[in-house]
Parts: C-alpha cells; structure tokens; sequence
C-alpha cells in the first residue's frame, strides 16, 4: 500500500483502491478516459478537498513547476501561454485554480481559439498566426 502525498489519511491499495486509514473505508473511483487511469477525490492535509490521479498518487499541482518551460505569453493576453506546437493554455483568471487547455475550432480550414484580452474583449485568434508570431520571430 501507498500513502498519498500530500494526504496522510489516505492510502492507495494494490488493487487500485483508495482507503482512509482513519476510517477504515474505500473511497469511491472513478475512471477517466484522458489519463486511462482512477480518479477518487480525497481531503488534503491542508483540509480541501482534492481529485487524485491513481497512476499519480499525490496531492498538489499535477502540473509540474517547469511545465511551461519554453512557452511563450500571448501579448496583450496575459492569461494565457502558447506551446511552441500550437496549444494554447489559460494560467491565470478569477476561476482559474489548475491551468486549463483552451478549445479550438476550425474556419475555413483553419485552427482558431477564442481568447480574453486584457480589457475584456473576447477574440477569435489565427492558431497558425499566433505560433508565426511568437516561435518563428
């Protein structure tokens, strides 16, 4: 069995199971297609209440803190950082807690994401453009 970083109550099982050691109990989980892999929600040491991956088992940012390395800030859209192969990430915002992949849609056979600008304004971007811009300067 292995304890789960960053909440000690909880331990993850062999069988993939997630148990509090307080109470003796398995924790529900649920499957996620994205990570193939469980998913069971558990309460931080700090005592909020947190999703853990099974194949990861720990508590905290999932993301790692030189995740971003070498992307680029979008200019006059400061929540948001672009991937040198054309993903584009939102990092910060009022809702924003864990960083979020931004949708795109096609037009005319091109790739566009609908960004929020700095003073608010929300605007279709060129994916194609914006990698131009930033990574080929």
């Amino acid at each position: 069995m292995k304890q789960i970083e960053g909440a000690k109550d909880y331990t993850l099982t062999d069988s993939d199971y997630v148990y509090n050691t307080k109470t003796s109990r398995r924790i529900k989980r649920y499957w996620c297609h994205n990570r193939k892999s469980y998913l069971s929600r558990v309460v931080s040491d700090a005592g909020k209440q947190e999703v853990v991956c099974h194949s990861d088992p720990r508590i905290g940012s999932q993301m790692d803190s030189d995740a971003f390395s070498g992307f680029e800030a979008i200019p006059s859209f400061s929540d948001y950082l672009m991937a040198p192969h054309g993903a584009v990430w939102r990092v910060k915002g009022i809702r924003v807690k864990n960083p979020i992949l931004m949708a795109t849609h096609s037009r005319k056979s091109s790739e566009y994401v609908q960004l929020k600008s700095d003073s608010g304004k929300r605007t279709c971007l060129s994916v194609k453009k914006l990698v131009r811009e930033l990574f080929e300067a």
